[in-house]
This record gives C-alpha cells, structure tokens and sequence, in this order.
C-alpha cells in the first residue's frame, strides 16, 4: 500500500484456520504492536473498517485488500483520514456452508469489540465493508447478528448481493436479455451450481430453498434498530444486479433507518467504483454521518 502503515498480521479471532485477521494502522499509531504496544495503544483510538473480501463465497483472501489496485486504492483513502482495517479471513463455501460465513464475520466483530482497547481501536465505531460475496456476509451479519446490529455502526456494499435469490434471479433475466457476463464470472454463474447454491447448498431460487433463502437474505432481516448502510450497485451488473440492494435501501427507509442505494454506471467489480471522486464523496460522507475518524 502507498500509505505508511504497519500491518498487524495474523490475529486470531477464533479456534479455527480461517480465524485470522490483519490489521492495518494509520502511520500515526505505528506504535502499536500486536498486542496493542507498551502503552495499550495510541492516546487516540482509531474507528477501524472491517474488510469483508470477495470471491463468490468460493475464493478469495484478507491479502486482497493489498493486492487489488481498486481494494489498495480505497485502503490508502481509508488510512490516509484516520481509519485502521481490519481486513478478515472467513470460511470459504468449499469448507463450510452457509451460515459459516457469516457466523466467522460475525464473530470477528465480537473479537475486535473486545479487544479494540489494547489495539488502539474504538469500539464504538465499527464499520462494515465488503465488496461482491462480501458485502452479502456483511449485510447480513449486520441485519441479522445481535451484537453486530448493537454495535457496527453503518455497513458499505461495492456490489453486493443483499438477497441471492432475487440476484440469481435477475441475473438469469438479464443473460435471456443479452447482458454478458466475463471471465470467472460466465464460468461460475452460467449454469448450476451457482456461487450462491453452493454457498446456501441448494440453489436460492428453487422452490425447496425458499426458508434457507430467507435466512440468508439481508433484505429479510432489514428493519427498525438496523445499522446504516450504503449500498453502490451497477447498473450493468449482470452478477449482483440492483435490485436487491434498491429493496434494502427501501426497507430500511421505511424502518426509518439510513439506507442509501447509488447505481453506479459500472459493472461487477468495475474500477469506476475505486476511482470516481463522486463515489468517493458518498463514501465519506456516509462515513462522516455515522462513524467519524476525528
């Protein structure tokens, strides 16, 4: 990363391989060692960002933050204005299905409330951000989990799948129509089973899926007490679509709760999302109404 910053790596927030988490600190909290420094961390503790990686559920690493010119251009941002991150590892589909996911995300926000003091962090300014598959994990562990509903204070989607059920959906109407998906994503998605089947164990828009798809459904969960979220989906994206994350916006609007939706004209994973100075504004400026770094 272009920023200085010390990387605390390999915190363990739970029993197994998976359990692991890097911390990235501002350079003003260099002091700060893996168990928090001499002093118990900086005078002033850093609101810190949960790094929820990508990757269908299927792939992907906490190493990606640094490795992806989009992720390590936002972690710069993050960093440059105070942020720690904590970038998270959680287990992937091919070792266990749903909900291990989200019960890892979840627990890792229980660690780091706990321990937030001898790391230089704050407790009570805790934000979620997950881009792809991640996003569908933090979203969910937000709506869903109590102690991450009590105490994460706002959730940022890049692209996310708030309700894989209606993304799967969207995304076979959107294939019939013409839209083309590339890559990793027309090898995976194309045909069952789907990254979302493989993480639920039966594909979400089956009629035998309809309670499992529920549970996993950020949008189901939505409601009064839950934290703000920002949600920026494409509008050519034939992977995650948009109406999923319109329905959570909506209902959380409803619910009187801050929940803004920005369709980017972009799609899955586009660099527009890491680089355009508008969306880098909505970013701060959620940030700012919810979880300030000074």
């Amino acid at each position: 990363m272009e920023s200085d910053a010390l990387v605390v790596s390999e915190h363990a927030y739970g029993p197994l391989a998976a359990h692991r988490l890097d911390l990235h600190m501002p350079d003003a909290c260099s002091d700060v060692g893996p168990d928090g420094g001499p002093d118990g961390g900086p005078e002033t503790p850093r609101p810190v960002v949960v790094y929820v990686h990508g990757g269908g559920w299927m792939t992907g690493d906490k190493s990606w933050l640094g490795e992806q010119p989009g992720l390590r251009r936002l972690a710069d941002l993050l960093l440059g204005r105070g942020w720690a991150i904590a970038a998270i590892n959680y287990r992937l589909s091919g070792e266990a299905p749903f909900p291990a996911g989200a019960d890892d995300v979840a627990a890792a926000i229980a660690w780091l409330s706990e321990a937030a003091p001898g790391l230089g962090l704050d407790p009570a300014r805790i934000v979620l951000l997950g881009d792809s598959a991640g996003a569908h994990l933090s979203l969910l562990t937000a709506m869903r989990d109590p102690h991450a509903r009590a105490n994460v204070r706002g959730v940022v989607s890049y692209y996310g799948v708030p309700d894989l059920a209606v993304a799967v959906r969207e995304r076979k109407r959107r294939v019939a129509e013409g839209s083309e998906i590339r890559g990793f994503y027309l090898e995976h998605m194309a045909h069952p089973p789907t990254p979302e089947g493989r993480f639920l164990g039966v594909e979400p828009d089956a009629p035998e899926a309809a309670e499992v798809a529920e549970a996993a459904s950020a949008v189901a969960a939505a409601g009064e007490g839950a934290p703000p979220v920002l949600l920026l989906a494409g509008r050519y994206d034939a992977v995650a679509g948009t109406e999923g994350a319109e329905q959570l916006a909506a209902r959380l609007r409803a619910a009187g709760v801050d929940g803004r939706c920005v369709l980017v004209e972009a799609g899955h994973g586009d660099d527009l999302y890491f680089t355009d100075p508008a969306l880098t504004r909505e970013l701060l400026d959620f940030l700012a109404a919810h979880a300030p770094s000074a």
